[in-house]
């Protein structure tokens, strides 16, 4: 199967050039596919590759770039590359709330995965504004079970508690 991604990657860059929306769409398929079967260095190459070529095509505060951003940075934390992670958490919040809002039920989880990655980091004083608006939209949706797990998280980081161990 990445075999064939990667074939499709370079069809479509032969056919429409390189900076193509569509082969940023490969691009970040290729990638979500890569770490789907354990290539963590082949899949963030390829989803590195699709943030610059969707920046290119789409601007640097477009919401493809956030999506392509956000698969980067599971691949980072996966591959314990932390600053990475941050980095495009980091990056990914930014550009979610510039085009989204603040508190727009899309950024719950953008918020959650930089929590707990700052949180994981042993920074739970900078990660407990994030979950705290994670929270606060989803107790504004009504998603109870999401609403209390996002809240003794939050817990946890208010009382200086260590990242649980065993916690992806």
């Amino acid at each position: 199967a990445a075999a064939l991604g990667a074939r499709a990657v370079d069809l479509r860059a032969k056919l429409l050039g390189d900076d193509a929306p569509a082969v940023g769409a490969s691009l970040h398929a290729l990638g979500q596919a890569l770490a789907k079967g354990g290539d963590l260095a082949g899949a963030e190459a390829a989803l590195d590759r699709a943030v610059r070529v969707r920046e290119r095509a789409f601007g640097c505060g477009h919401l493809k770039v956030a999506a392509s951003l956000r698969g980067l940075g599971r691949v980072r934390l996966l591959a314990r590359d932390f600053s990475g992670a941050e980095a495009a958490f980091r990056r990914d919040v930014a550009i979610s709330e510039q085009k989204l809002g603040d508190d727009h039920p899309d950024c719950a989880a953008r918020y959650n995965n930089y929590a707990m990655l700052l949180w994981r980091l042993g920074r739970p004083t900078e990660a407990a504004p994030f979950q705290r608006k994670a929270l606060n939209i989803k107790r504004s949706l009504g998603r109870d079970g999401a609403a209390a797990t996002y809240e003794a998280e939050l817990d946890g980081m208010l009382d200086g508690a260590p990242y649980p161990a065993g916690a992806a």
